[in-house]
């Protein structure tokens, strides 16, 4: 899979409403399924090709029976190089200045129609990298890593998965740094408001003057 990872931001008047992160997931059944298809053409060309070549020599076979087993070794290697090319799912979590978190394309471990965070991203304190599937076996998945938020409270969301592990990691820091940056901005908002707001007038009573003559 080509892995994208890559900020997205919303502005206006200088001011920015949301920051986040748009990224791939890997398509790991079609990924799967190029690759065992893969290797059986593979086995089927050199099938052909030995037995075509040995028919060709004898007399049995036409000669271009071996040139159909190079052919499908060729078609074979093809299908190998498109696994590891195949386009990844898109996915996006954005942070919202109202504190929503919206995901347009859905998160990979929730439901299709699920595009959204149930709690605000201000109680937000650490994104991390996890490990999803423990490999085994002689040919394991290098898809092993997701990402998971944590929240005030304990809470947790699980926000990605199908990644390998230093992609997880630069999701996790990508998110992270969209979401320092919106608090960043909006803090600075609030300093600048701070500022130009007028002094409240003060509640204390004058101070009395006695003039003794």
């Amino acid at each position: 899979m080509m892995f994208d990872c890559e900020p997205v931001e919303a502005s206006s008047d200088g001011r920015l409403n949301a920051s986040g992160v748009r990224w791939t997931e890997a398509r790991t059944w079609t990924e799967a399924v190029l690759m065992k298809l893969g290797h059986a053409v593979y086995m089927l060309g050199c099938w052909v090709s030995l037995f075509g070549l040995g028919g060709a020599l004898a007399g049995l076979l036409p000669p271009f029976v071996p040139l159909l087993g190079g052919l499908l070794i060729g078609a074979a290697w093809g299908m190998f190089r498109l696994t590891w090319r195949v386009p990844g799912r898109t996915r996006e979590l954005t942070f919202w200045r109202d504190g929503e978190s919206s995901a347009p394309f859905g998160l990979s471990p929730w439901p299709a129609h699920h595009n959204s965070l149930a709690w605000p991203h201000a109680q937000i304190v650490s994104i991390e990298a996890e490990q999803v599937v423990t490999p085994k076996g002689e040919d394991p998945t290098p898809y092993t890593h997701g990402v998971r938020i944590f929240w005030k409270g304990g809470r947790v969301a699980h926000v990605a998965q199908n990644l390998e592990p230093d992609n997880a990691h630069m999701l996790a820091v990508a998110l992270t740094e969209a979401l320092v940056a919106l608090r960043e901005d909006m803090a600075t908002a609030v300093e600048r408001f701070a500022q130009t707001k007028p002094p409240r007038p003060s509640s204390a009573k004058p101070e009395a003057h006695y003039v003794i003559d």
